[in-house]
């Protein structure tokens, strides 16, 4: 496992090796100018004339952003002039930029072929090999720009690694010395060769590489980790140890080997040892927060851990956090373990630390606030959401979750003026609209706006068929006012096949049937529901007293109703039910 920073593989041609490289990165309007404007055959004058005016409006449209209207013009200079390579060239580089890698690529290599002393073309050329894999002919570009500049050091460069890409690795070797005698001995080819040797299966050729390394700069400490690596490679554990320790004995806070080594150690089952070298890696000050980070989610997962209980865990985000003390991430990963743990108080802590150090972090208010609805604490959670809202007016989520804190205070016109305001943000999605419409529906029912509570239901049942908490709410509510009472069976019908253990959903679907006077279907799904539930729900009882009522157990509709009394719910309705041993309707 590799742990020492800016390492270069072989295979990657992401960046230039070279500060003194000679060439530029490709603009297509380097290869405009008034020599190669003109067509690139033999046309009148008119023609001439007409190609060069299409050519600079196609460039000025391409410019303006209008693709579209950029290649229409360059395909009518192609009209003219078939052969033209430099209008092949600008249309390949408006179809790279619309992702049309395919015409771009026939595009280039026409205009390859056609001007094979263009460089430009070339490159783009080769480039685009690249990007799609096709390592053996981007190499022979790359073989034709060496020949032609035998001193661009990064012409070399590139070839020698496109020809480690596409396996010719004993030309890559060969090109890689060739550039290494012209520059001397440089880092990323060393490391380059030494993963090529790997490749063929030559190791004591790549420990060679790295010696070099070492050779010349015998205090650098991650050409001893690469070293380290190769010994383990090779199953030589003694000889990586040493070259582990050598780290040690130049730099004992070294973070990077303190993580190499807890893997040597945990490898050779030694948990105990390797869990002392995690805790100096979390320590470090030298060590950056995404790898500590990064290692301490791979040693805690489930799969192949050895840091097994909570105390070590927390030991070691603890160290993290002091390490890092300006750092918002330690903050927020203990929290997220936290959460994990179902210690929701103190996750609220360590976000509330984490905002400290990056208030401008909305992930972090988001889950903050996520976290004040699990506690339920609706303070927080209100003066949570107001300081969100300003710091990021554009999130719906905050505004729902503030409506939430509204409707705990039964300040419903408020809360709809906020979602109504919700309404109105840009760039909403389904789930986000029917979370609005949800909680609008629920501040004007309880407004007295059933007709525009109706609506709103509506649309939250044609965002979103599986948001079942409101539609049950309003079957529920519709058979609260008698209403709709078909619709009503049908939306409660529909939650039920989906949840059919569900208490609160059964209860509804029983209740409509009530209220419809189906009461023996009603007393099933009653029944149902109280057998269903985790914890007690004196209301259940209440509703299952009712059903029994019409259906002439009085005797069991006086029973239930005393036990939802006892089970604690209290109003002057059930008194009355159980002093009068009579059904009354609020």
């Amino acid at each position: 496992m590799k742990n020492f920073k800016n390492i270069l593989l072989f295979g990657t041609l992401s960046f230039s090796l070279l500060s003194c490289s000679t060439t530029k990165k490709i603009s297509s309007t380097e290869s405009v100018s008034p020599k190669n404007i003109v067509s690139e055959t033999q046309l009148s004058e008119e023609m001439e004339l007409q190609f060069e005016y299409l050519f600079i409006e196609g460039l000025k449209q391409r410019m303006l952003g209008n693709l579209e209207g950029a290649i229409a013009l360059f395909s009518k200079c192609l009209e003219i002039d078939p052969q033209s390579a430099v209008s092949m060239y600008e249309l390949s580089t408006i179809h790279i930029a619309k992702k049309d890698i395919t015409s771009a690529l026939g595009l280039l290599e026409q205009a390859h072929r056609l001007r094979p002393d263009n460089d430009q073309y070339a490159m783009l050329l080769a480039q685009v090999y690249e990007q799609r894999k096709r390592y053996d002919k981007a190499s022979v570009v790359y073989e034709q720009l060496v020949e032609k500049h035998p001193s661009n050091l990064d012409y070399i460069y590139r070839n020698a690694a496109l020809y480690a890409s596409s396996n010719q690795f004993e030309k890559a070797i060969k090109m890689y010395n060739r550039l290494e005698k012209e520059m001397g001995l440089n880092e990323r080819i060393s490391v380059a060769k030494e993963q090529i040797y790997l490749a063929i299966n030559k190791p004591k050729k790549a420990r060679e590489e790295i010696q070099r390394l070492i050779d010349s700069n015998p205090k650098e400490t991650k050409y001893y980790g690469l070293m380290a690596d190769l010994y383990l490679k090779d199953g030589n554990r003694e000889k990586a140890y040493e070259y582990y320790n050598k780290i040690l004995e130049i730099d004992p806070k070294d973070g990077f080997v303190h993580i190499s080594l807890a893997n040597y150690f945990r490898e050779g089952g030694d948990n105990e040892t390797a869990l002392k070298h995690i805790v100096e890696a979390m320590k470090s000050t030298t060590l950056d927060t995404s790898t500590k980070i990064q290692m301490f989610l791979l040693i805690t997962s489930d799969k192949g851990s050895f840091i097994t209980t909570d105390k070590q865990k927390e030991e070691l985000l603890q160290y993290m956090i002091e390490a890092n003390p300006n750092e918002s991430r330690p903050h927020a990963l203990f929290a997220e373990y936290l959460i994990q743990q179902g210690d929701y108080q103190r996750a609220q802590e360590q976000f509330r630390f984490a905002i400290d150090l990056e208030s401008d972090n909305y992930i972090f208010w988001e889950r903050l606030i996520m976290i004040d609805n699990q506690l339920l604490d609706w303070a927080s959670m209100k003066n949570d959401c107001d300081i969100a809202i300003k710091k990021f007016p554009n999130k719906p989520l905050v505004y729902i979750f503030k409506s939430l804190t509204l409707l705990q205070d039964n300040k419903y016109q408020e809360m709809l003026d906020l979602l109504t305001k919700a309404e109105t943000l840009p760039d909403l999605d389904k789930s986000s609209l029917s979370q609005i419409y949800t909680y609008k529906a629920e501040a004007q029912y309880n407004l007295g706006h059933f007709d525009d509570a109706w609506k709103s239901f509506d649309k939250v049942v044609e965002l979103d068929p599986t948001n079942y908490m409101a539609i049950n709410n309003y079957a529920y509510y519709l058979s609260l006012k008698g209403e709709q009472l078909e619709k009503a069976e049908r939306l409660s019908g529909m939650v039920v096949e989906k949840n059919p253990d569900n208490p609160t959903y059964l209860d509804t679907y029983a209740w409509v049937l009530f209220m419809k006077k189906d009461y023996r279907l009603a007393k099933f799904y009653m029944k149902m529901a109280i057998d269903s539930m985790e914890q007690v729900n004196p209301t259940l009882y209440e509703h299952y007293g009712d059903i029994l009522y019409f259906l002439e157990d009085i005797d069991g509709a006086v029973s239930n109703w005393k036990k939802a009394k006892e089970k604690g719910l209290k109003s002057e309705l059930l008194e009355k039910k159980i002093n009068e041993k009579r059904y009354h309707v609020k």
